[in-house]
């Protein structure tokens, strides 16, 4: 949209340099009411719900963890994302399934590493003991 001419706070907060754009800028500009944002994440809510729905019908899993670098805007993506699961997925499928958001956010991959480093070394002590 930027590139065909609309203006947004994007531009601004990246200093009109469009590679520097990050999830916490587009959060930021669509918390600022820019449109623009607001209609990106809106777009990547919904290929993300259709995803998810795709992966809801052949998996069939308890629940969703929706963590990694897109979770700092999962207050504009959940909404949609919900949403477009509700349309998508199997009815019987999805009103069961909890969609999460880890405490940890984007470093939700790196803690689930370190605690099964944790779990693995306590469990083992004599191996890593002399």
């Amino acid at each position: 949209a930027i590139g065909l001419g609309r203006k947004s706070l994007i531009q601004e907060l990246t200093g009109n340099d469009l590679s520097r754009m990050t999830i916490p800028i587009l959060v930021e500009a669509a918390d600022q009411q820019d449109d623009v944002a607001r209609e990106a994440l809106e777009i990547t809510g919904r290929w993300l719900g259709l995803g998810i729905a795709n992966l809801l019908n052949i998996l069939n899993p308890e629940c969703v963890i929706f963590g990694g670098t897109l979770s700092q805007a999962h207050a504009y993506l959940l909404p949609v994302i919900q949403e477009t699961i509700e349309q998508r997925a199997l009815r019987w499928l999805h009103q069961n399934v909890e969609i999460m958001v880890p405490t940890y956010g984007a470093d939700a991959a790196v803690m689930g590493g370190v605690a099964l480093i944790h779990h693995e070394v306590l469990n083992n002590l004599s191996q890593f003991l002399p």
